[in-house]
């Protein structure tokens, strides 16, 4: 899989709203913020950004997580970031970028 969907390769603007809406989507499915409502939280979502490449960022990132970390809640986040108008095509390159990178690293 190309570098090309490394969040390094991302604008500075997008790394920084893709670190917040991260942090913001981790506190809503697992941390104290558990148990708002959809709508409370994408809400939340909106405040560090509407942009559809960075949220599709953090779902594919979540997708990956749910997959290759065996974590099943990741699964409520990414669908958080899918309501809150992630790019369903960015978020499955990204979940391939990881793969990807999990393969290249049991190989070395």
């Amino acid at each position: 899989m190309a570098e090309e969907w490394s969040p390094a390769r991302l604008p500075a603007a997008q790394r920084l709203a893709l670190a917040e809406v991260s942090g913001t989507g981790q506190r809503y499915c697992y941390g104290d913020q558990q148990g708002v409502t959809d709508d409370q939280a994408v809400a939340a979502l909106h405040e560090s950004t509407r942009d559809p490449v960075v949220l599709g960022y953090a779902m594919g990132a979540a997708l990956a997580t749910a997959e290759l970390d065996s974590d099943e809640r990741a699964r409520g986040l990414a669908l958080l970031y899918e309501m809150a108008g992630a790019d369903a095509d960015v978020a499955a390159n990204v979940l391939a970028w990881h793969r990807d990178r999990l393969h290249n690293r049991g190989h070395r």
